[in-house]
């Protein structure tokens, strides 16, 4: 069974192409589900198993303002992340980490805006036992960088406390930890 029917004389549906539903904790398009989209059950965001760097903590960036990377909303840390990496170009920091990844089969990952982040502090419970079952780890207790610049203060971006899901401003030398998400 190769998943291709044929539906009618000369037209063909792949049910490999079909879209499924995704759930909260699911390990599928190279991570794991963190937030579905309520519109489509059938796309939304994965994170990956484990963090990044190594598990080291690292920087936002060399201190760079990044103008375009001030967005909070789902949906706007892809383009925060390619904002990032404009600016900043050659080195490793956050975003890059992110945006050079290549896990599985899939290159498209980035650094989570701050609402984006948000919703892997609401659903870390789900997302640890997901990340340890496939080889990962547990999220760390402390901070994470989001791709949220500070619109006030271009010295500083968002980090998020993964221990209580406070979001605060962080001088971007200072190092945070790191996940990346994609969008499937």
């Amino acid at each position: 069974d190769n998943g291709v029917y044929s539906v009618s004389a000369n037209a063909y549906i792949d049910l490999n192409d079909l879209n499924e539903a995704a759930a909260i904790g699911d390990f599928r398009d190279g991570g794991i589900v963190f937030w579905v989209d309520p519109a489509d059950n059938t796309h939304g965001l994965v994170t990956t198993v484990s963090d990044l760097n190594s598990g080291n903590s690292i920087t936002w960036n060399n201190g760079t303002n990044v103008p375009g990377a001030e967005a909070t909303a789902i949906g706007s840390g892809q383009a925060n992340t390619t904002a990032i990496v404009a600016a900043q170009a050659t080195g490793t920091y956050a975003a890059s980490l992110c945006d050079n990844l290549s896990l599985g089969s899939y290159n498209d990952w980035f650094l989570p805006s701050s609402d984006e982040l948000y919703q892997i502090y609401l659903n870390k419970t789900i997302i640890n036992t997901t990340s340890v079952a496939n080889g990962g780890a547990n999220l760390n207790t402390l901070f994470y960088w989001t791709s949220t610049q500070d619109s006030g203060n271009a010295n500083l971006a968002y980090i998020l406390r993964i221990s209580n899901g406070n979001i605060e401003v962080n001088n971007k030398l200072n190092v945070a930890w790191v996940r990346a998400i994609r969008a499937f």
